[in-house]
């Protein structure tokens, strides 16, 4: 629990404060100060502090009016903070897929498959499904249901504007992922999806939801992955893939090349 307390409250820090720059190497250098005691405890019935039931916190967005939202796999699984730690409550309309992603005995695995399935029904979870929280430049927040195999848009009042992917229908195709993993904003407003932990791809996106194209296939060579996590992309475009199971970060121009 402190751990997870921790790594919020971080998440809280302004960059400034985080970020300098080593003298005479130009790399910046980040300093954590953690904040004590965030979020605030909250008060029983008989006004005494009790713990907060956090379940497996996946994810942590800072909105763009300063909010931050924890999503855990929990009841209410998006949870919305002031920066103080003050609980404003509940947040969103997605509901998640109460599914999980498990790995399996590699005895099991062929060079062609992933190592991950869904495992619905009594051995999963509430809210199982909550994989990934991110906050578009225009405030939008996005949220990662693997076992939904969904991607939900939500704009900043928690309402779902958008869907990617087709909810309970695994696949590979323009409309169909296998366990998405993450989602990333182009400068250009463009969406890559990291199709991750059924598939081993991304798939790129308009800003309104039309497919543009996908690149990545299963492998360990160059532009390929085991397991694409994790996607950033930088000013300049370039979209950054962390591939879990081959330790490593692939860089791919705008096109995916």
């Amino acid at each position: 629990m402190r751990s997870v307390l921790l790594a919020i409250a971080l998440a809280c820090l302004p960059l400034p404060a985080l970020s300098q720059t080593e003298p005479d190497s130009g790399v910046p250098v980040v300093h954590y100060k953690a904040v004590p005691q965030w979020p605030k405890q909250l008060l029983g019935d008989k006004k005494i502090p009790a713990a907060w039931n956090y379940y497996q916190v996946s994810s942590v967005a800072v909105e763009k009016n300063g909010n931050i939202l924890v999503l855990h796999r929990g009841a209410n699984a998006i949870l919305e903070y002031k920066p103080d730690g003050d609980f404003v409550g509940p947040w969103g309309q997605v509901k998640f897929e109460s599914g999980k992603v498990a790995a399996y005995d590699k005895k099991f695995r062929t060079p062609a498959i992933s190592g991950y399935q869904a495992v619905y029904g009594a051995a999963g979870c509430t809210n199982c499904g909550a994989h990934s929280l991110r906050v578009d430049p225009q405030g939008n927040v996005w949220a990662i249901d693997a076992p939904a195999h969904a991607v939900y848009k939500m704009d900043p009042s928690g309402r779902v504007v958008m869907t990617l992917g087709t909810p309970g229908k695994p696949g590979m195709t323009d409309k169909n992922f296998y366990l998405p993993t993450d989602i990333g904003f182009a400068p250009n407003g463009d969406l890559v999806v990291t199709d991750g932990y059924g598939n081993a791809r991304a798939v790129r996106f308009t800003a309104d939801g039309r497919y543009l194209g996908q690149f990545g296939k299963r492998g360990n060579g160059p532009g390929e992955f085991q397991l694409p996590h994790a996607v950033v992309i930088d000013k300049q475009g370039r979209i950054y893939v962390s591939d879990r199971d081959n330790k490593r970060v692939l860089v791919f121009d705008a096109q995916g090349k």
